[in-house]
């Protein structure tokens, strides 16, 4: 009689666990990346001679529940750098320029840079 009594106990306890779960669950919005906006680091000078390096780039993604996040894993990221005066991957041309930063082919933020003569 224990043993039934025992085992009647664990299923409900089972079965509550299960409801409260799913309770739980069904609430809950997905959060979605909105936006993604960049800009130069802190400090940060271009000059002529200088290579291009990306973390140089601060990214943040606007997420669908309004908040801001910076974007540390850079994996998915890419860096149109076409608009760039780029040779051998160092700035070779003093002006202002326009990086597209790209990410999961999906959102997309430029940044526009200013690339003084050689220090």
């Amino acid at each position: 009689m224990k043993k039934l009594i025992v085992l009647v106990v664990l299923v409900a306890l089972i079965a509550l666990s299960a409801v409260a779960m799913l309770g739980c669950t069904e609430n809950e919005e997905t959060v979605k990346i909105e936006k993604i906006e960049a800009v130069v680091a802190d400090n940060t000078v271009f000059h002529v001679g200088d290579a291009f390096d990306a973390s140089k780039f601060e990214i943040t993604a606007t997420l669908s529940d309004e908040t801001e996040v910076e974007m540390t894993n850079t994996a998915g990221v890419f860096y149109d750098k076409s608009e760039l005066q780029l040779n051998n991957n160092k700035y070779s041309e003093e002006g202002t320029f326009t990086l597209k930063i790209i990410y999961l082919d999906k959102y997309e933020a430029e940044v526009e840079i200013t690339v003084h003569e050689e220090a």
